[in-house]
Parts: C-alpha cells; sequence; structure tokens
C-alpha cells in the first residue's frame, strides 16, 4: 500500500472520505496550533516547532531529512508538555470521526487505530485533516459539528502510538491518499498552506481568506485555486513540476492491492499479493521497454525479484495494471513487510508499495494420557481375546481430523493381533483441550509369556506426545476334565464337547440317546435295528433318542 506514518505504524485504520462536493478553489491551511511563537530551526527550543515532515523516499519536502521512513503527515513539538497547546482546526470544515479516552501513548499502541485521541475534518474542496495523539479529555468538538478555522478542537497530548508529546498533522486528498502539504524541490509542486514559511520554519497562523494562484514559474498544471495555471500544447505533457515538454515522463499512483496489512498467515504457507497501479506517466509500461514491478527492500517473501507484463501487454498512460506476484510466508512466527516500486531499466520511479504480513506460530501436536483399561500385567489365557482402551487429551493447539491425517497407531513391541492404525470418524473433530477413547481390539498370544506393545498418537505418519504402552501376561490354559471320560473341555485346551456327561467324549460310540456322544457335530446319525411288524422282520431309526418306523420289506409272490 501507499507508506503511511511509522508513528502510526500498522494499526492505522483506512482514511474514508465523503464524496468531494463541488468548489471553486482548493482549500489551503492555517498553522494548526495556537499560542506559538516563531521557530527558527526544526526540533527547536521553542513552544512550537517542525519535528518531521512527510517522507519523500528518505528525504522532506526540502531533501534535508527531517523525515523518517513512511511518515505521511506533518509532526509539530511542543517542548515535551502535553495539554498546554490548543490544537486548532487548519481551515473551515465539517467534523466527520473523533475519537477520545486513549490513555498515555507508547510505541505500538493500536489505541485510536493508533492515532491515540483524534479529530478528522472534512473541508470544501473534499480534503480531509487530521489532528492526531491529541491529550485524553481535552477534545471540544463532536462528530457532524461545523468548525471555522482557527477554531479549538483539543489540546496537545501523547496518545496512541507516540513517544512523546507532539501533534500529529496529516492531509489526505480524496483522489490520491495522504499528500505532503508542504511544497519543495523534493516534495509536490502545490503547497497546502496559506504560507508555508521557509525550511524548519512554521507556516502561517493567518486563515485562508481569497484565493492566491500558486502558479509562480508554472506554465501548467493546477493552479491551487480549483483551475489551471496553462495548457500545454497536443505534443506536449504537463509535467509533475507545472512544465510542459516531450520528454517523457515515467511515473505511478497506488489504486488499490489485496491483503490488507496484518493478513495472518502459517508458516510456509504460500499466497499471492496484488497491487493495482494507475499509469500517470506518459510512457506505455511493456516489456520491451524494461518496464517491470521490482522487489525494492525488506522482505521478499520468495517473490521474483522483478514482476514483467505479458509479453505483448500494454499499459497505457492513465490505464492501470494489477500486478499479481506469487510468494511464500517465513517460516519463523513475526510481522513482515517488503516494498516494491515500479522499475525502467533499473531506475525506480513512483509510488512505494508494501505488503505486510504476520506469521503465526505453527500448531503444535501434543497428546497427554488420562486414563485406560487393562492395567499392566492383567492375565488372560492365552489366545484369548479382549480390548485395550486409552482415554488421550489434546494438549496441543492442533485440531485432530482425519482428513489432517491424525490416527492413533501402534509403534513397536507385540501387536497381539491388533490393526496397526484406528481412524478417527470422518466428521469428528478433537480441538485443544479435547479428549478422545481410543479402543482396539486384541488377543492374548498363543504362548504364554509377558508382552507389551506401544501406541502414539500420529499425524501424517509422524508420532507425537506420549509412548503408551499395553502390556499383558499370556497364561497357559488350565486342563480339567470335570467328568472323567478322559477328555477335557476346548477352554482348557481339550476336545471334549461336553465335559459335564462322561458319556460324551471323541472316538465313543454313537447311542441312541439324542445327545453327540461322538463329538462329531451330529446327534443319533445312521443308528438303524431290526424290528418286527406283523411277523415281518424290518429296520427302523433312531431321531432324537427314539426309535421309530419300523418298516418291513413288501411280501413277494409265489413262483
Amino acid at each position: 500500500m501507499r507508506i503511511r506514518s511509522l508513528l502510526l505504524l500498522l494499526v492505522l485504520p483506512p482514511v474514508c472520505l465523503a464524496a468531494a462536493p463541488s468548489v471553486s478553489r482548493a482549500t489551503t491551511f492555517r498553522l494548526p496550533l495556537s499560542d506559538c511563537d516563531t521557530a527558527t530551526k526544526c526540533r527547536d527550543s521553542n513552544k512550537c516547532y517542525a519535528t518531521a515532515y512527510f517522507d519523500h523516499n528518505g528525504q522532506d519536502w526540502s531533501c534535508g531529512d527531517e523525515a523518517y521512513d513512511g511518515h505521511v503527515g506533518s509532526d509539530f513539538g511542543v517542548g515535551g508538555v502535553v495539554g498546554v497547546r490548543p490544537v486548532v482546526a487548519g481551515a473551515a470544515g465539517t467534523v466527520t470521526q473523533t475519537n477520545d479516552g486513549c490513555g498515555s501513548g507508547y510505541w505500538g499502541s493500536t489505541c485510536g487505530g493508533g492515532f491515540g485521541n483524534f479529530v478528522k475534518l472534512q473541508h470544501a474542496d473534499g480534503k480531509v485533516t487530521i489532528y492526531g495523539h491529541m491529550l485524553a479529555g481535552s477534545l471540544k468538538v463532536q462528530q457532524g459539528a461545523t468548525v471555522t478555522c482557527g477554531q479549538e478542537l483539543g489540546r496537545v497530548g501523547n496518545s496512541g502510538n507516540s513517544t512523546g508529546p507532539h501533534l500529529h498533522f496529516e492531509v489526505v486528498d480524496p483522489t490520491y491518499g495522504s499528500d505532503d502539504p508542504f511544497a519543495g524541490s523534493c516534495g509536490g509542486p502545490l503547497s497546502y498552506w496559506v504560507s508555508q514559511g521557509n525550511y524548519c520554519q512554521l507556516p502561517s497562523a493567518t486563515c485562508e481568506g481569497t484565493c492566491v494562484r500558486q502558479c509562480g514559474g508554472k506554465e501548467c498544471g493546477p493552479d491551487g485555486c480549483g483551475s489551471t495555471c496553462g495548457t500545454c500544447q497536443s505534443s506536449e505533457t504537463c509535467f509533475g513540476d507545472g512544465v510542459c515538454g516531450i520528454t517523457s515522463l515515467d511515473d505511478a499512483i497506488f489504486v488499490s492491492e489485496t491483503i490488507p496489512d496484518g493478513t495472518h498467515f502459517k508458516p510456509g504457507e504460500a499466497f499471492t499479493k496484488t497491487w493495482t497501479l494507475r499509469n500517470v506517466g506518459s510512457t506505455a509500461w511493456t516489456r520491451a521497454a524494461g518496464f517491470s514491478l521490482a522487489f525494492q527492500s525488506g522482505d521478499s517473501f520468495g517473490a521474483l525479484a522483478r514482476t514483467w507484463p505479458g509479453p505483448t501487454e500494454s499499459i497505457a498512460p492513465a490505464a492501470t495494471k494489477a500486478w499479481s506476484v506469487p510468494m511464500t510466508a517465513p517460516l519463523a512466527p513475526g510481522t513482515y513487510r517488503g516494498y516494491w516500486q515500479m522499475d525502467r531499466n533499473g531506475v525506480a520511479f513512483g509510488a512505494t508499495v508494501w505488503l505486510e504480513i504476520v506469521v503465526d506460530a505453527a500448531d503444535v501436536d501434543d497428546a497427554r494420557l488420562t486414563g485406560e483399561t487393562v492395567p499392566d500385567d492383567t492375565r488372560f489365557v492365552s489366545g484369548s481375546s479382549f480390548t485395550k482402551t486409552w482415554t488421550l487429551r489434546n494438549a496441543g493447539t492442533s485440531s485432530w481430523t482425519r482428513a489432517g491425517g491424525y490416527q492413533w497407531k501402534y509403534l513397536r513391541g507385540d501387536l497381539m493381533g491388533a490393526t496397526a492404525t484406528v481412524d478417527l470418524g470422518a466428521s469428528e473433530t478433537i480441538g485443544p483441550s479435547g479428549s478422545r477413547v481410543w479402543s482396539v481390539p486384541m488377543q492374548a498370544p498363543s504362548t504364554p509369556g509377558t508382552y507389551r506393545g506401544y501406541w502414539q498418537m500420529s499425524h501424517n505418519g509422524v508420532g507425537f506426545g506420549e509412548e503408551i504402552w499395553v502390556q499383558i501376561i499370556a497364561t497357559a490354559p488350565v486342563v480339567t476334565d470335570q467328568d472323567g471320560d478322559g477328555h477335557h473341555a476346548p477352554a482348557s485346551g481339550g476336545d471334549d464337547c461336553n465335559d459335564a456327561d462322561p458319556d460324551v467324549f471323541p472316538g465313543n460310540t454313537e447311542k441312541c440317546e439324542g445327545k453327540d456322544n461322538d463329538c462329531d457335530g451330529a446327534t443319533d446319525e445312521g443308528l438303524t435295528r431290526d424290528c418286527f411288524w406283523q411277523a415281518c422282520k424290518g429296520t427302523e431309526s433312531c431321531a432324537n433318542g427314539s426309535w421309530f418306523g419300523c418298516n418291513a420289506p413288501e411280501p413277494k409272490a409265489e413262483a
């Protein structure tokens, strides 16, 4: 975005501008302080004095160094004392916004969006002025009020993102945003002051009267009164210093952007930043002519040093271009900023834009055991089944989901017939501090002994949290023969299908008793015997412990 005041740091809210009214001339301003004397140099010991001007790539409006990187206002000191100097309206206007109640300021404060206690005025030509860092409880106007030039708004303070008592005075153009009210060799061609005075002196404390055209030495461009100083020939261009000429001019202004300052990203997260810039020069931007959006300083976020237009793309004067730059968030948490600017064959020009993001700390995976079944050294008969459960608490900052790759996973040792991984439900989420019961069916090994298996939470195959185990003792089956038939039950490793009946065991003779005497899984199978029916010999079968159906053969006819 456009360069802003570092005193306001990252937290300045966007300046909301109402539609500019139609006026016949531009508004000019008086010194926004009263009860001042005459300052002779910057940072003087006078009652009021300039401490920092609008930043123009490291220089102030007069090419001096009384500016710091990104500052978009004019700061006036008052000798380190709060509440003494009145803050007054630089010109007549309407109060569009106020903020009061911020205490003593400090570097990085976000109170009042960084301005602390402030007043915003909109003036007749659409410009907005901001009076920042005022003393709490000193504001004398409310939103919607109409004020006159020189009317007291409050008192100088040290609120918001401020390190000492001063007034931050900022002029915001309805079209181009924050602008320097001072005109000079390294600043703009127009002064917004009634009389700005010499370098490091204070602007005049006289309110504007009849508009005085500012056309000294100018052939063209705005005259400061809503008109122009002249018109160039059709073959010429009016350059920023008000001179007509045919020499090409390279310039760019900021229009819009994606990814606002302070947007949060995860470490290593990929994203694309887009700045839309307008060509306000006299030459079309093309790749062949060497135009690109170039990285200047700060953090590059892994972006290419230059982003070029398309091979056949041409951005004509007055046209806009959306420059999209793929980037990657740094791996370490923190706040990062990088600067970009239009460039032609290695020479930067136009508005400096930036990206500032916050990289959050990476999510932390952790798990803690809070409960379990099957205590260590629980005894199970070899081959018997059991279910082990562990209750785990999510002790990290991430959320456990199946889609996120979270599982309960076997690590090493004895698996005991279990599946190696246990998944969460498809829509299940275990957030931080939440708990989950993991149940795993298992079987005691066939060989007696002590067995242990280790398990752990896993995220995409990487274990985290405590390593937890299950430990059991597999015991040999107890051999018993309850019915004394020489065979014992399967539960103790035997083959007797009914160890309570001495007449039931493998190899016994099947009898018509309605039971499986020989333990082959069938009852009374294949049993027949001779019988007599009406003096005829026949056979009958056994079923359910009873004989029935004595069937005699048909009598044979005599030969």
